[in-house]
């Protein structure tokens, strides 16, 4: 396994920005560094967003931080897509 710039190949690299919202130039962006960098996701998280998954994880005891599994699903389910993550989506994914 070679290693590009300290990170393994293999290595799972997941890149998240928080802010209040995003427009619809992201996308670009994000395309940009994933064909960039050994980046894998680009994850846009609307602050909402992470206050809903906050709040869930006080909620429920059983929501995990990594894949979800038959209980539901887990934060690292939100990661393994890019794109712009908001409350609604959050509220969806977790049948709220």
């Amino acid at each position: 396994m070679s290693v590009t710039k300290g990170f393994n190949k293999a290595d799972n690299i997941y890149f998240a920005v928080i802010s209040g919202s995003f427009v619809d130039e992201a996308r670009e962006a994000i395309r940009g560094l994933k064909i960039r960098t050994p980046i894998r996701e680009v994850r846009l998280l609307e602050a909402n967003a992470v206050i809903e998954l906050l709040e869930n994880s006080l909620r429920d005891p059983e929501f995990r931080l990594g894949p979800g599994g038959y209980q539901g699903v887990g934060l690292q389910d939100f990661f393994v897509e890019s794109g712009i993550l908001t409350e609604a989506d959050v509220r969806e994914e977790l049948g709220l």
